[in-house]
Order: C-alpha cells, then sequence, then structure tokens
C-alpha cells in the first residue's frame, strides 16, 4: 500500500533530520499521490504517519514551492 510505503520513507526521513539538526513544519505537510491514465488513486481514507501525525492525502492539489501540483499532474 502507498500509504503504508510513505509511513516509512516519512520515518527515514525525519531520523536522519534528527541526526543533522533539521526540523520539519508539521502544519506544512502533505501527502499527495500522483497517477497517469484512468487509473484512481489511493484509497481516500488512507493517512500517512509522519512522526506522531496523520496526514490525509490532499486529493484535489498541493502547493509545492509555490507551484501548484493536481493528482494527474495536468499543471493547469
Amino acid at each position: 500500500m502507498v500509504a503504508a510505503k510513505l509511513s516509512e520513507v516519512a520515518a527515514a526521513a525525519i531520523d536522519w533530520a534528527e541526526r543533522n539538526g533539521v526540523a520539519f513544519d508539521n502544519g506544512k505537510t502533505e501527502a499527495a499521490f500522483f497517477w497517469r491514465g484512468r487509473k484512481k488513486g489511493t484509497d481516500a481514507k488512507a493517512k500517512v504517519k509522519v512522526g506522531d501525525n496523520e496526514v490525509s492525502f490532499n486529493k484535489e492539489a498541493t502547493r509545492w514551492l509555490r507551484v501548484w501540483l493536481d493528482s494527474q499532474l495536468t499543471l493547469q
């Protein structure tokens, strides 16, 4: 499952951050799922565990470095 793998990667990122004096802003953390074609995205109820927080998937779009990315990367 995508959410479980993202939770594993988030744990590794947090471990790295702690060892290197970096902190993530939980208030700005979002989970996004991108796909091509007609395939539907991930389960709408799925959540990614990031540290002590659970992050829901943003079904519409997410912002990264002032750019809005929608789930099918149409960049509209």
